[in-house]
This record gives C-alpha cells, structure tokens and sequence, in this order.
C-alpha cells in the first residue's frame, strides 16, 4: 500500500513480507504515545480532588457521628416513640410527633436513627458523602474536553490559509494545545525551509568556475514532465567540453555527472516504462525519473553539454556523449548513506576498457578520501577547487565534490566477495556494508564539484522572524555544509545581520572541549543573548556525549538559533531527544523526508511537510502542511487560541463542579450531616450536560484569545503567555478553585441567611439556591470573557430565559411528580415570585464578581502591561513585582517599539549594532 511500481515493463513474480522484521514495523518502532502537557497537570489535580473529595467525605461522617453523640440521651427516648415524619425539614407538623420530645431535646426525633450503633450509620454515610460529592471528580470532564478539541480540530481543518491542494492533516487530535505553548522548534532545511526543486548553477573543474548564471538569478530556465529543471547553457563550459585535450576533467566530470546515480530514462507519455528494450528515438523526449532532485538536476544539466543518459540497467548505462553512444557496463553501485556521506559506481570505460570508479558525495566526506598528492598540480587543484566549493556554499548552494580512481582487478574481486557478504547479513548489515564500501572508497582522484541552488520556499523569512518575535528558539538541522546552512540563515531569517555567530569547525574531543570552555566565557550564562550557534556534525558528536553535554545545554540556553550542519538521521534525533528531556521544554520537529522520521518522533509535535521526498514524515507526524509559511498561522494563532480555550474550559470545569460541591458541604451543617442535599434531583442529574453546556462551547470554542489573527501575526510577542506556561499552571488552577469557593460561599450564606427562622420549605430553599448558582455560573462566563461576542451574549441570554421557563412550568408537570421521592407542586414557582430570591440574586452577583472585575482594572492600567498582555500575564507580573517589592515599571529592553519582525526575546543583552559579528572559534 502506498508503493507504486515503475522501470519496468512486465512482472515475473511477487514476494510479500510480512511480519516484524519488514522495514515497515521496523521503521514504526521507537514511536513514543505522546499525551499534552495540559492533560498531564489536568490528570494531577484530578488525582489532588480524589484526596480532597475523600478527606470531606471522611470530615462530613465524623460530623455526623459527632451530631448523633450530642444527642445519645435523645436517642435512647427516640427508640420508644413512634413517629410518622414530617412533612419537610424545615416545615414541621408537630401534631404528629411528640411534644414533650421537642420541647425537651430541640430536634425532631425522625434525626435521631433508633439505633446504639451510631459508628456503624457514620461508616454507613462516608459511602453516602461520597456520592453527593462525587462532582468533585468530574468524570464528564474527559468527555467534554474530547468534543471541545474534536471542534478545534475542525476548525483548524477549515481554516483556508492552511489550504494548499487539500486541509491540513491532524493525524493527533489530543495534542492540539501543546501548539501554543512550543519553546523549541527544530527544522530541516532541504523540502522544508526550501522548494527541494534543485537548479544546477554552478560548476569547477580544472581550476576554472563555469556556470549557467552567474546573476544569481534562474531566468530562462525549462522544465520536464518529472519536475526537473533543465538550465540554460553556459558557452565557455561548452567550449572547455570541446577541447577535450586541455581540459580533459570537464569531460570527465560530465560522465560522473551522467552515470553516478540512480536516475532512470523513461518517456514522455510512457512514464513508468523503462527502455531496456530499445533506445529512444526522439532524445528531447527523455524523462527522467530519480529518487533525489540533487540527481536529476545534475543529470539534467550533463544533457545541456551533449551528455544524455539513454538507457539505465542494472547491467549497463547507455550514454550519448559528444554525438557518440557509449555503453558502460556497470559492475557495482555503492549507495549513499548518511554515514560515509557518498555514493559511488564502479564501471567498464567502453572506451579504455578499464575498470573504474566514479564518486561524488560531501566535500568532507570526498575530500578527506582523496590519495597522498603526487604533484604540486595536484595541490593546487585541491586548494582551488576547495575554494571554489566554499564560494558556492556561502552562496548558499548545496554542493558535491566528485573523484575517480583506475581499479585493478584483484582489487575489485577481494571489495566484491566481501561486499556481497555484507549485504546478506541478517544483523548489522548496514553498518557492515558501510565499512565494505568505505574500503574501497580510498585513493581517489579529484576531478572538481558542482554548486546546486535550492530555493527558500515562499514566506519562510517572516515565518522565522515572527518565531525570533514570539521568543521561540529555532535550530535548523541539516545535512549541508557549513557555508551552505550560515548562508540560508541570514536569507531566511534564521538570524539577522547583527547576530553574533559562534561558529564550531572542531573534529575532535579535546578541540571541541576547548572551544566550548572559550564560547562559554565570552557568553555569560542566565541570559539569552543575540547570539547564534553553527556547529558541525562531528562537533556536534562530541557535545552531546555525557563529558560536555551539561555545559552545551547551558550554552543553549544563552543563544536564540542554533545551525546544525552535516548531522546524520540520528543526531538530529538525539538533538530533540536531549533538549526535550534535559531542559523539559516543549519542542516541536517539522521536516519531508524520512530522515526526519525520528526527529519527528522523539519532538512533542511533529509537523510533516508533504514535499518531493514522498510521505515517510507525513505519515510519522501530528500534523500534516504543505508549505512551511503554514506553520505560522498554525502554532501562533490556532496555537495560542487553542492553549487558552482549553486551559479555561478546564478551569471552568473545575470551577462550577467545585461551586456545586461547595453548597452541598455547606448544607450539611444545617441538616445534621444525614446526607441530603439541596437541589432537586432532575437538576443534579442535567446539572453538567444541559445548564451549563451551550456557553461551555461558545465560549471555549469560538473565543480569541490574544486578539484576531492579524493582530496576533502583526505582534506575536503575545505567545509568550503559552510558551512560559502563564495560563495553565498550579498557581491559576488555585486560583480557580479559590474562586469557585469563594462564589459558593457567598451564594450560600446569602440565600440561607435570607431564609432564615422562617417557614420556607426544603425543596423551595434548593430551588432558589439553584437558580442563584445557576445564573452566576452562566453569567460567569461573560465575565471570564476576553471579547464578548453576540453570539455568546446571545447563548448566555437564551440559557437563562430556558433557566427561568423551566423553573416556572416543572412544578406544574404534573406526571413527573411520581418519579421523584418529593412532591415540587408549584415549589420553584414559588422560589422565582419571591422577590427576596432576585434581591439575593442581585447582592450575590454584585458580590461575586466584584473581586475579578477590580482585579482586571487593576492590570488593564498597569503601567508596564503591554497590548499583547493577557489577563494571566499581567498577574503574573504583579505576582514578580510584589514579590521584587518593586512598585516602578520594569526597566530593560523596550518592546514596544518592536514590529512584527522584532528580532527581542525576553531578555536580550550584548546586541551588536554595527553590523554582523562572527567569532569563529
């Protein structure tokens, strides 16, 4: 599934694996179930209520046996009378009990259990406590939460700037909040800041650079049906191919260019279908088909010069050089891995009828290969055509070196039987292969490289700079040469001009342990600096080890971007795996190709980009893109409204469960602790899935949080209330359920002390103490608000009004009375006439969100609150000026003057004004 077969032209037979050892589930393995940081905290303050709900029930039975010891002597007449009850708590019918027994012990004797045994009815009511406060452990809550992400997702899904060809794919619905509250973001670099559409630009070879623009500029360029770009031709490389005797290496260059890869010939209108029947007759009709765009560039660019490959088996290469079809007879292909970091084929010159190998790989990986220099000629090819690759990496253009070298045949026989044995080995065949092809991979000739321009996709320098604004910290790990990566770092915004760059070339462990001593002392740690890190892959080798990884996270913390340069599939996993886990920072992958699987993996989001590389990391990520500039809108706006809707629907749960719970409790103290409650049943049972609910979405679906989106995309600095997790943390969870007993206790005594010594019924107390909680629990939510829309008000306005119809007609539904072990004829009717009932409504509301509303004027005139500011932001910041005894504004960087492509993070210091700075160390 998801294979297609092509390069063929009919089918001899069939093998299907199956089972563990398939590179499918070896590839699945190592994938981790990746759970919100928000559910993690939710899922310990639910634990935290279990305590708490079983200390209550345990306080509420020890009280009740308390209240039943008061009255042991009671208890012992009770046992004698006979009582038919009464009527209610409140309203009783002393006709039917003993008068005397009144008068004389204060309590109606239908309290007193007839039983000696008052230990046993405590442990008895524990059980009965616990499902009266059972609201305490808001089981509905998983629930509820489920649909309120399942509606995120839909409308993340239904955005249309996150439209390309189709939606964004959400592979992970229960990670969506953990996009507003990313600190790290690690890219690659090709397919995912780039267009992975390769241009070849330039060329060097006999210590001369050729190339088809010397501008910089891809004008004129032509396209094939497979997506390769064919470039203009440049005439003195044409003349230089020509003159075959003095510059016999462009030649040379040439052939490896053709045959040194793994591009197969197929046919406009026959794609597919491969020519190993016939060569074509119409050459302009070629396509090429190659599993790497560097390839096909490189092929396309040897067809401009006269060098076209016509035929591809795995026998042989047809190649048409110069007008003259030549046939080189392929003995071996040696792959590329990311290891040795080349590739190679050993072929037979039809020509000289010699046995030889073309490579071409890394400038590191060709040039450290290449045999002792035999001449000062020699020298100076290898320090020019160096020099030459270097200009094209700080051009920001991917380059390859290239090399040969004459085999000899006892030479070949001894590679070959070893190579074969590696390839069938059941454990460690990579790596055996590997060292195979490394041995033979030595002594070579340098023949020169080639310069090749990947273009920056569009929109990637502003999705960068607003990352750098927001305060997120970018790594960009690639298989590139270093020039090559610091080049399309200051094009993409990576790092500006004035960043100061630390730049690591070291090999070894005591180079790299030196060099990182001098960076640290030039940086002070505590602080980010505007500084960036460019390390190499054996760099980074070493500082990751267990000897200096402490003192390279540290270094880490100081700096805003971090270069990674010619890393393997596992560094970069290694990389997200140790920032992740070392710093406990939320960290967030996104690359195309399937060497960025375990990146992807091992990051708390993976963003896969479905490019040129087929759909190896798709099918691994979270989430699904098209283009890069997509991540923008999707971490710093769907991110940020995502985090806050979820966090408040969290707290609010919390919130109007707690404020239940806290009337009952209360309630036991004037009914003796018999584990009754207040509230009639049907409005218990609905309490979560219908009062409460339409605002609950309204509110925690549709709300902006931070501000619309082109208020957020024009100043991001407002992620920073998710990134420095100032929203859903233990501070603002205490505080919720502060609040929540707050409201239950201000409800609570109000209406009981407005129904005091008086003659109003039990079911016409819980009625209005109901209606009470109910309004302030709805009209809560236009007070918790960040923007009040109509269609909230709207919700709000409606719930109350169904409220108010359902309290004056369910008394009146008379067939509902045999359900119910209490008669509510005309009960909540009667609640709503009562006038005290709105005055207590009134001073309950006045009362309840008086403290939020003067804590929010507070903080909206705070002098150093900023626009972006949230309301658990400008807390926060209280919170450090109280605790500093620091009353003035806060001094150090001024922000506000900063646009949308603020290069400021919280605290930057060091900034070098004059221009760009680069240490390299």
């Amino acid at each position: 599934m998801g294979s297609e077969l092509r390069n063929t032209d009919y089918i001899v037979g069939l093998v299907v694996y199956a089972g563990h050892d398939t590179k499918a589930m070896q590839n699945s393995k190592g994938s981790r179930t990746k759970m919100s940081n928000i559910e993690r905290m939710m899922n310990g303050t639910i634990l935290i209520m279990c305590l708490i709900l079983i200390s209550i029930c345990f306080i509420s039975a020890f009280g009740q046996w308390l209240w039943l010891r008061s009255y042991s002597h009671a208890r012992v007449h009770n046992m004698t009378l006979t009582s038919s009850g009464a009527k209610s708590m409140l309203g009783l019918d002393i006709s039917e009990i003993s008068e005397k027994f009144l008068i004389e012990y204060k309590v109606a004797p239908y309290l007193i259990p007839q039983t000696q045994n008052i230990a046993y009815v405590a442990f008895l009511s524990f059980f009965t406590f616990v499902i009266i406060f059972n609201q305490l452990i808001p089981m509905s809550l998983y629930i509820m939460l489920e649909i309120t992400k399942l509606l995120q997702i839909w409308l993340l899904q239904n955005d249309l700037d996150l439209f390309g060809s189709k939606s964004i794919n959400c592979r992970s619905m229960s990670i969506a909040e953990d996009l507003g509250q990313v600190q790290y973001i690690f890219s690659d670099k090709t397919g995912t800041l780039t267009e992975n559409l390769m241009i070849f630009k330039c060329l060097t070879a006999c210590r001369r650079v050729f190339g088809c623009s010397k501008t910089g500029k891809s004008d004129n360029l032509k396209s094939d049906e497979a997506g390769g770009v064919r470039p203009p031709v440049d005439p003195q490389l044409a003349e230089a191919i020509e003159a075959k005797s003095e510059y016999e290496d462009c030649n040379t260059m040439m052939i490896a260019m053709t045959i040194c890869n793994t591009v197969m010939v197929t046919s406009e209108g026959r794609r597919g279908t491969s020519f190993s029947q016939y060569l074509p007759r119409d050459f302009n009709r070629i396509v090429y088909e190659a599993e790497s765009p560097d390839e096909l560039s490189l092929v396309n660019a040897a067809r401009e010069y006269g060098y076209i490959l016509l035929r591809r088996t795995p026998e042989s290469c047809v190649v048409r050089q110069q007008k003259t079809i030549m046939r080189y007879k392929v003995l071996c292909t040696l792959p590329f891995d990311s290891n040795r970091k080349c590739q190679s084929i050993i072929v037979i010159h039809p020509r000289t009828m010699k046995m030889v190998m073309y490579t071409k790989g890394a400038d590191t990986s060709v040039f450290s290969r290449l045999r002792t220099s035999q001449s000062k000629e020699e020298d100076e090819l290898r320090a020019t055509t160096l020099e030459h690759i270097n200009s094209f990496a700080k051009k920001g253009l991917r380059t390859l070196a290239f090399a040969y070298r004459d085999l000899e045949q006892a030479e070949y026989q001894q590679f070959i039987l070893k190579y074969r044995q590696a390839t069938v080995m059941m454990e460690g065949r990579s790596e055996a292969v590997s060292r195979a092809c490394s041995g033979i991979e030595r002594n070579l000739v340098l023949i020169g490289g080639t310069g090749v321009e990947d273009k920056l996709q569009e929109g990637v320098p502003e999705v960068l700079s607003s990352f750098r604004a927001a305060g997120i910290v970018v790594w960009v790990l690639t298989g590139d040469k270093q020039e090559t990566a610091v080049s399309i770092g200051y094009s993409s915004q990576v790092y500006s001009r004035d960043t100061t760059l630390h730049t690591f070339k070291t090999n070894t462990m005591e180079a790299t342990r030196r060099k990182l001593e001098e960076v640290m002392q030039y940086t002070p740690t505590g602080q980010v600096h505007k500084q960036a890190l460019i390390i190499n892959g054996c760099a980074v080798e070493h500082l990751i080890g267990w000897e200096l990884r402490k003192d390279f996270l540290a270094l880490c913390q100081t700096c805003q971007t971090v270069v990674c340069c010619r890393v393997t599939p596992l560094q970069k996993s290694s990389l997200v795996s140790l920032i992740r886990e070392e710093l406990g920072v939320m960290t967030l992958a996104v690359g195309d190709g399937a060497n960025d699987v375990g990146m992807l993996r091992q990051a708390d989001i993976g963003i896969g980009i479905a490019g040129r590389e087929g759909t190896q990391a798709v099918m691994a990520s979270d989430f699904a893109i098209e283009k890069f500039r997509m991540l923008r809108k999707l971490v710093l706006v769907h991110g940020q409204w995502t985090y806050h809707r979820i966090s408040d629907f969290i707290f609010f749960f919390f919130y109007k469960n707690l404020f239940n719970a806290t009337l009952s409790l209360f309630y036991q103290f004037f009914n003796g602790f018999s584990g009754s409650f207040p509230q009639e049943e049907f409005l218990v049972v609905t309490f979560n899935t219908f009062w409460t609910t339409p605002a609950t979405f309204v509110s925690f679906v549709l709300n902006q949080y931070g501000g619309s989106k082109e208020e957020i995309l024009n100043d991001p600095r407002g992620y920073r209330a998710g990134r420095l997790n100032e929203v859903f943390n233990n501070t603002n969870q205490i505080a919720a359920c502060l609040e929540a007993i707050y409201h239950g206790i201000i409800v609570f005594s109000i209406h009981a002390m407005s129904c005091w010594d008086s003659t109003v019924s039990k079911l016409e107390f819980g009625a209005g103490l109901t209606f009470i909680s109910l309004t302030v629990m709805n009209l809560n939510f236009l007070v918790r608000s960040p923007n009040i829309t109509v269609l909230l008000a709207l919700t709000v306005f409606l719930t109350l009004l169904i409220e108010m119809s359902w309290f004056y007609g369910y008394g009146m539904l008379d067939f509902l009375w045999q359900y119910f072990n209490e008669d509510p004829h005309y009960t909540f009717k009667m609640a709503l006439d009562n006038p005290i009932t709105w005055l207590n409504l009134l001073l309950v509301v006045i009362l309840a969100f008086l403290p939020r509303l003067l804590l929010s004027v507070l903080t909206n005139t705070d002098s150093t609150k900023e626009p972006y500011d949230s309301f658990y932001t400008c807390l926060n910041k209280s919170k450090q000026r109280l605790a500093k005894k620091d009353f003035l504004p806060m001094s150090g960087v001024n922000v506000a003057s900063l646009g949308r492509n603020s290069d400021t993070t919280d605290t930057i210091t060091n900034q070098n004004s004059s221009g760009m700075a680069q240490v390299t160390v």
